[in-house]
């Protein structure tokens, strides 16, 4: 028929799909609330933010292709609240799938950035960090992110430099 829509459409599918699965991947608060008759104010706040926080990206998802000034706003928000945000590990790697779905690089890296400020020994949010990089044509900022775990583990009186050129030796 038109396979221009058909595209189209298994694209916004695959995202919606995605987008469920990172819903899905947040603690689950409801569960807690029906646990306790009282909620405290921290939980409601964490609600709200997360809440905020989906509102946002939904926003951004809907608005890639046109990327006006609301879409602006929404990727400055998420921003602010990601850091705040109670979220698993499992849960940036959620988000990384939907934005790439829809084909948002720079906002990607947004996200595994804080990603990784918030998990600094999270390999597989350092390799998805650096496959966004090197698709984005920058593989020698990939290679730094693959190799910084490398260097904190290394003994402390061996230099980066001697790390790199060890590993490159022929064994």
């Amino acid at each position: 028929m038109y396979p221009h829509l058909r595209c189209k459409a298994l694209r916004y599918g695959a995202v919606l799909l995605a987008l469920c699965a990172f819903v899905l991947a947040f603690p689950q608060f409801g569960e807690a609330a029906v646990r306790q008759i009282v909620l405290t104010s921290a939980q409601e706040s964490q609600g709200s933010l997360m809440s905020q926080l989906l509102d946002r990206l939904v926003t951004v998802i809907s608005l890639a292709e046109f990327q006006d000034r609301e879409f602006d706003q929404s990727v400055a928000d998420i921003r602010e609240l990601l850091p705040r945000a109670p979220l698993r590990e499992q849960s940036y790697e959620q988000v990384k799938d939907v934005l790439l779905g829809v084909g948002l690089k720079a906002e990607t890296e947004i996200v595994l950035r804080t990603g990784l400020s918030r998990f600094p020994e999270s390999r597989l949010l350092r390799i998805y960090l650096a496959e966004v990089l090197s698709g984005t044509g920058r593989p020698l900022e990939a290679l730094n992110i693959l190799e910084e775990p490398i260097e904190r583990v290394g003994p402390a009186d061996i230099m980066p430099f001697e790390i790199r050129t060890w590993r490159l030796q022929p064994r």
